[in-house]
């Protein structure tokens, strides 16, 4: 281990001082712009599986990776289904360059989670993407993208990291055992057989190798990403493993071999579906913020404009179902799987149209009020005869669709109409009423005394359900206290994002409309439930235009369908508009440790009030923050000091620093060190 005795007063490559143009001249507001259209990123048919700000080319400027749910080459049927790299060109403007740098073969698949880091020490991004194993079932290896001078080369069999058999989920980048190269952590959902559970691999030499015997890793619930914090208080990061649904989350300490399990020092909370671990009232110690959604497989119905109606019908011994007017024709076409595109919800078998029970030649067809086989509807037995059963009546123009069955059968349901539909109604079930399914978001705060975490939910503002599908953080207005975004999600439902002013003791209020950044919902919200994972909206954070004010980017949704795809949320690119609060940004470079340095904890102080943040490699559920370390200063226009605690054991100390720059400090640089 390096241990620090010495101070440094110098901080190395400080970037001249950004000029800033002010919109908003209230301190205490945040204020953001939807900038996508000129920023020319573009909304796509693939459904958004992950977002990542990272610094592709090293100059400086956050770039945006955006990925989808599966890879696919362009020879194969449906064309070619690939990630987009925007490459951050000034001005606000972006520059897809996938075309560039993707390789030409051999990176197709179900794609799941993807994390950059720069797992070589070269000074480039590298990429690793786990797969879904065929749903658990069978085989299909990981990818894992070296860059190479600005191209990507696959490389997950050279460097042990295919894993075929891992149902993955996502990756985590870390450095466990401090030896300044860093090994991964896949977190895998449950195989049906049980086999490959969430797995670390550590980096050696070459290769990478399955180390979960080594530290005793034992995950046997399905896992959906993970974080690094340090929630045990005693200064070093621990492994946070974020579970879906009724599982809570586990907790590993990594300071001895093997690891020791403090799942206790957290109150168990199910049905988390993101989390931010950052420090709420400036206490210096880590606080967790938990966005909860519970997914309940009940029938809904939603009209997202005049020609379009989802429904989710869920029949079990019993019949449900919807019914409209129009005049003109109507299509019904059947949510596939995102990625198979073959539907099991049902097949062309169980479908009768009209009084003679007519079947579609396929999944996803069209039917005109003129054709005289749609009228009626075949005599059945409500909840016993299993069945899709629509039919027409001409004297009140008015469709009705019935879902009977006598076991449990599920139907995602998409109904498009040449002209307008009206007098929409219910079957067998009443108006969702989504507030007796939601749950309260959760609030921890850390007890240094005690050293557990407290539920301090009541009186801070955020307890409302919210719906929340996802979250973000950051000192968005720059006031030395750190934000909650959060985004909202539910089948078939458009729910605006929330965000939660944080009023500098860890308590929030309510920003009207996110500040700008509600979000755009021409459409429909679609969130799909794939075994025990949430897909839906995801978001990350990054100072994309270098202003020294936190951005916001938010992939798109969509609903894949047996006949088209349909767009629900586009891509959407918010840009703080700022206000007069300072501000520095840093940028960490690892010498004996990491080059991310990924495990690091930066303390700050500035006007009387000390900062924290750890860097964790940004990930949360779906997204990957800028690693840039970014601090709010009020009106303060002098760092009294910055502290760096590196990995490896080396201690930086920096005084008397100017502000509004983006700051690069390497690890070591005037230092003083031992070796021991």
């Amino acid at each position: 281990m390096l241990l620090c005795f010495g101070i440094a007063t110098l901080v190395f490559s400080l970037t001249a001082k950004v000029s800033l143009s002010f919109t908003n001249q209230n301190n205490s507001t945040i204020k953001f712009q939807d900038s996508t259209a000129n920023a020319g990123i573009l909304s796509t048919k693939d459904e958004t599986h992950g977002v990542s700000w990272l610094d592709f080319n090293s100059d400086g400027k956050p770039d945006l990776w955006i990925t989808p749910h599966g890879y696919r080459s362009p020879n194969q049927p449906k064309g070619a289904k690939f990630p987009s790299l925007y490459l951050n060109i000034g001005g606000g403007k972006f520059k897809n360059i996938i075309s560039q740098v993707w390789p030409q073969s051999g990176v197709t698949g179900d794609s799941h989670g993807s994390a950059w880091s720069d797992f070589d020490n070269d000074g480039d991004p590298d990429l690793f993407v786990v797969t879904g194993a065929q749903a658990g079932y069978g085989q299909e290896k990981n990818f894992f993208l070296v860059n190479n001078k600005g191209k990507l080369q696959e490389q997950a069999t050279a460097w042990g990291l295919d894993f075929p058999l891992g149902r993955g989920r996502a990756p985590l980048w870390l450095d466990w055992n401090k030896d300044g190269v860093l090994d991964v952590l896949q977190l895998n959902d449950i195989r049906p057989d049980g086999r490959a559970p969430t797995t670390l691999f550590r980096r050696l030499k070459s290769a990478f190798q399955n180390a979960n015997a080594v530290v005793g890793l034992q995950t046997n619930q399905a896992s959906d990403f993970a974080q690094l914090a340090d929630v045990s208080g005693d200064g070093k990061q621990d492994i946070v493993i974020h579970s879906p649904a009724k599982y809570p989350q586990k907790i590993y300490d990594t300071t001895t071999v093997p690891f020791r399990d403090i799942t206790g020092r957290l109150p168990a909370h199910q049905f988390a579906s993101d989390a931010v671990i950052a420090d709420f009232n400036n206490d210096s110690y880590p606080d967790i913020f938990l966005p909860r959604n519970r997914l309940v497989r009940v029938p809904s119905v939603h009209q997202t404009n005049a020609n379009l109606t989802l429904a989710k019908l869920v029949a079990f011994q019993r019949e449900v179902g919807v019914s409209f007017k129009t005049s003109g024709n109507v299509t019904f076409d059947f949510r596939t799987s995102p990625v198979t595109e073959i539907i099991t919800e049902i097949g062309r078998s169980e479908i009768f149209i009209g009084s003679q029970g007519k079947q579609p030649g396929k999944l996803g067809f069209s039917l005109s009020p003129q054709d005289p086989t749609v009228r009626g509807m075949k005599p059945h037995t409500a909840g016993v005869d299993a069945g899709l059963y629509i039919g027409y009546e001409p004297a009140t123009q008015t469709w009705t669709v019935r879902l009977s069955s006598p076991k449990y059968k599920l139907v995602h349901l998409v109904i498009e109409t040449a002209q307008p539909a009206s007098n929409l109604n219910r079957i067998g079930f009443s108006q969702l009423n989504l507030s007796q399914f939601d749950l309260p978001d959760v609030l921890l705060l850390y007890n240094p005394t005690t050293k557990q975490y407290v539920n301090r939910t009541q009186g801070s503002g955020i307890g409302n359900p919210l719906l929340a599908h996802t979250v973000v953080a950051g000192d968005f207005d720059n006031d030395m206290d750190v934000d909650l975004y959060v985004l909202r999600g539910y089948e078939s439902y458009s729910l605006p994002s929330v965000l939660y002013e944080n009023l500098g003791n860890g308590t929030f209020k309510v920003v009207p409309n996110a500040g700008g950044a509600a979000g755009r919902h021409p459409g429909f919200h679609v969130v799909t439930q794939m075994s025990k994972t949430i897909f839906g909206p995801c978001v990350a954070v990054a100072d994309y235009n270098v202003d020294g004010f936190l951005d916001l980017f938010m992939g798109s949704t969509v609903l894949r369908a047996t006949q088209k795809t349909y767009t629900g949320t586009p891509h959407q690119l918010f840009r703080n508009l700022g206000n007069k609060n300072h501000w520095v940004e840093i940028d960490l470079q690892g010498v004996a440790s990491n080059r991310d340095g990924i495990g690091a904890k930066v303390l700050l102080t500035a006007g009387g009030v000390t900062q924290v943040r750890e860097q964790g490699g940004g990930m949360h559920l779906y997204g990957q923050d800028d690693q840039r370390v970014h601090f709010g200063l009020k009106n303060n226009t002098l760092i009294n000091s910055i502290e760096v605690y590196w990995p490896s054991g080396v201690v930086q100390k920096m005084y008397n620093l100017p502000v509004d720059r983006v700051m690069k400090i390497v690890e070591g640089n005037g230092m003083l060190r031992r070796g021991g």
